[in-house]
């Protein structure tokens, strides 16, 4: 088995001292400077669902003998049946 030696990198390279162990002051400050930015610490949001009791009692809620009342019922009709959230149903 025959080992290669790698290509040490272009002189211009701020890893050029990397292969064999030394590190520039310019590494040196772009290593401080990569490690002084946060990570994203962002919670994972679930996304909720209504179980089939919850849907009929909310597609039973708005009072369908009025035109406004039937309106609602058509808009919650639509976005349980395509799975659209509101804010989906509302833009443009």
């Amino acid at each position: 088995m025959q080992r290669r030696n790698p290509q040490p990198p272009a002189c211009g390279s701020p890893f050029a001292g990397e292969v064999i162990g030394m590190r520039s002051p310019l590494q040196i400050a772009w290593a401080t400077e990569v490690r002084s930015i946060p990570f994203k610490k962002t919670a994972k949001n679930v996304i909720g669902y209504l179980e089939r009791a919850e849907m009929d009692a909310l597609l039973k809620a708005p009072d369908r003998r009025t035109a406004l009342g039937d309106r609602n019922h058509a808009i919650l009709l639509f976005l349980y049946n395509s799975g659209a959230r509101a804010d989906e149903a509302a833009g443009r």
